[in-house]
């Protein structure tokens, strides 16, 4: 009786690109990105929605996509409310599996939707030109000092607007380059805890391989030397056994001559054993000595290369704050010439 065996499904997808980041209500955004299939299996009818409260449209069929392949999403999505929230909008990619089941894989993006600003001024210039129409050569120098109000107003309106985007970029670009700095000093630390934990692991290995060794060594040696003197036990035992026939006095000579041998036997398999050990002992030290010393100089290295990742991460933010410094003493000049402006405004309607 057979079972069919379903591979797990995998789908990731690639850094999105969202052009322009920023719209207004009714104008579209383009956002293309990549969905990769890194399972073992198809993927099928592969789908990917948008959700949210301020932009409408999007939806994309990508079809199959094989083990290993690539589907890539190019869709235009329109603003339909503006953002009352982060901007943060949500994109569902669902697919099917052989047996129909449905999965899907979330991930979000961000856009922001404006209300159109412009047009409310144009109507506004429009309306002010038809009254100034109307008004004829009576009011006709009122037309003088009512244009540079409304220009000055548009202008307030564009610069808020430039203002606006300023503040939020610089911002977005802050949260991605901390996230990027914190990604890696997490990948920098688990990378030099993976190959301490790696070398530990490989010099315990070694060295238990290394007494193993030495002890089967020892084992044999000791086997040998045991085997050799009850050879040489069985030996003088004969020897014994055919000397007991002879005289007293001869067979407590050789009885006296075989006790030395063998304790001469006894001293040098156990002088042999102690230089045995010895060495085991000394060559088991030298390779723990060595496998310590390699240790404390990974762990030297990685200090290394988490002091150089700190240095870099104080010099970029030193960038930062001298790019966001340049941004402000622009923002102050743009706000004087707004200022200096707004009184020659003034200084007309006064006159």
């Amino acid at each position: 009786m057979a079972f069919p065996i379903l591979q797990e499904q995998r789908c990731e997808t690639g850094d999105a690109e969202v052009t322009p980041s920023d719209i207004t209500v009714g104008g579209q955004a383009n956002i293309m990105f990549d969905v990769y299939n890194t399972g073992k299996t198809t993927l099928y009818n592969v789908w990917v929605k948008f959700e949210g409260e301020s932009i409408t449209g999007g939806d994309s069929f990508l079809g199959t996509i094989s083990s290993g392949a690539t589907g890539s999403v190019d869709a235009m999505v329109t603003g339909a409310a503006a953002t009352m929230d982060d901007g943060k909008i949500k994109v569902v990619i669902s697919y099917e599996n052989e047996s129909g089941v449905v999965s899907t894989v979330e991930k979000e993006l961000e856009l922001f939707v404006m209300e159109e600003m412009m047009g409310e001024f144009t109507d506004d210039m429009m309306g002010i030109e038809g009254d100034m129409g109307d008004m004829g050569e009576m009011e006709g120098g009122g037309k003088k000092f009512i244009l540079p109000i409304v220009l000055a107003v548009i202008v307030l309106a564009i610069a808020g607007i430039i203002i606006f985007r300023i503040r939020r970029k610089k911002k977005k670009e802050q949260e991605e380059l901390k996230a990027g700095y914190t990604r890696d000093l997490e990948a920098v630390r688990n990378t030099c805890d993976q190959k301490l934990e790696e070398t530990r692991t490989e010099n315990i290995r070694q060295i238990e391989e290394m007494k193993r060794e030495y002890a089967s060594q020892l084992e044999e040696i000791k086997s040998e030397h045991v085997r050799q003197v009850e050879e040489m036990r069985q030996e003088h035992v004969k020897e014994l056994e055919e000397a007991k026939n002879k005289e007293t006095s001869q067979l407590e000579e050789v009885k006296s001559g075989y006790i030395r041998q063998l304790q001469a036997v006894r001293d040098e398999c156990a002088r042999q054993m102690e230089e045995a050990k010895a060495e085991c002992t000394r060559q088991i030290e030298e390779a723990k000595n060595g496998y310590l010393k390699q240790a404390e100089q990974i762990k030297a290295g990685c200090e290394r290369e988490q002091e150089a990742l700190r240095w870099k991460i104080k010099e970029e933010r030193d960038r930062q704050r001298q790019k966001i410094s340049g941004l402000r003493g622009e923002l102050d000049r743009l706000v004087g010439r707004i200022m200096a402006l707004k009184d020659k405004v003034n200084s007309a309607i006064e006159n």
